[in-house]
């Protein structure tokens, strides 16, 4: 009787703590993300961006990417198409449907799936966010395109025991931020115990198998505003 008394306060201490680091995580996460889309809210609503005038809008998005070192490049599209501004040096003048990735003219804050960018090296996201005139019409988009190795540095690095981690997956289940790159995008665990407890209702009584073949405790949360899960 005391051996399985301790076992249970055992593993109730521990799942606390992980639902504990859950929560502080996806928090600071959520938060995270909320300071990037104010960033391209302000940046959205300033005259220089609503000018659509690639000279002068040049120079302030390169001082707001050496600012923020976060953002990996900015584009600014007009609402007939072509592109007006690149920071990575593509030039004005291109129409969307010939640009490499994904531009499109957004009438609200949009959020993007993470992807690997060729250019930068790095998994990245946009947020796109809709340029209005003086008369509310919709005049174009500018969108941030967001490095995710600071998800990984500053929120998923997180000491739990030997084999204890913490990553960000998809709806689908593929991860989209691991301490171990090779695995973003190239691996899901939809098909393990990992996946089911992200949704099912979980009971802190027994361990599962994750997608190492580990036997874990675990705990997840969503990101708001996102198809993003914390495990």
């Amino acid at each position: 009787f005391s051996i399985k008394a301790t076992e249970r306060l055992i593993f109730y201490m521990v799942q606390r703590q992980l639902e504990n680091v859950a929560v502080d995580k996806s928090t600071i996460l959520e938060r995270w993300l909320e300071e990037r889309k104010s960033d391209l809210l302000v940046i959205s609503g300033t005259s220089i961006i609503k000018s659509l005038d690639p000279v002068i809008i040049a120079p302030y998005l390169n001082l707001v990417q050496k600012e923020y070192l976060v953002y990996k490049s900015f584009t600014v599209i007009s609402a007939e198409g072509p592109i007006l501004y690149h920071s990575l040096g593509k030039t004005a003048g291109k129409d969307v449907k010939n640009f490499p990735g994904s531009f499109t003219v957004k009438d609200q804050m949009d959020i993007s799936n993470i992807y690997h960018s060729d250019i930068v090296k790095e998994y990245v996201f946009n947020i796109a966010t809709p340029i209005y005139d003086e008369n509310s019409r919709l005049i174009g988009t500018v969108y941030g395109t967001i490095g995710t190795n600071q998800i990984i540095e500053l929120i998923l690095t997180v000491s739990l025991g030997k084999t204890g981690e913490c990553y960000l997956v998809d709806k689908a289940g593929a991860f989209l931020a691991h301490k171990e790159p090779s695995r973003i995008l190239n691996e899901n665990i939809s098909q393990t115990k990992s996946f089911e407890n992200i949704f099912a209702q979980k009971d802190i009584k027994k361990t599962y198998l994750d997608y190492r073949g580990i036997e874990v405790l675990g705990a997840s949360k969503k990101i708001g505003g996102t198809d993003w899960y914390l495990v």
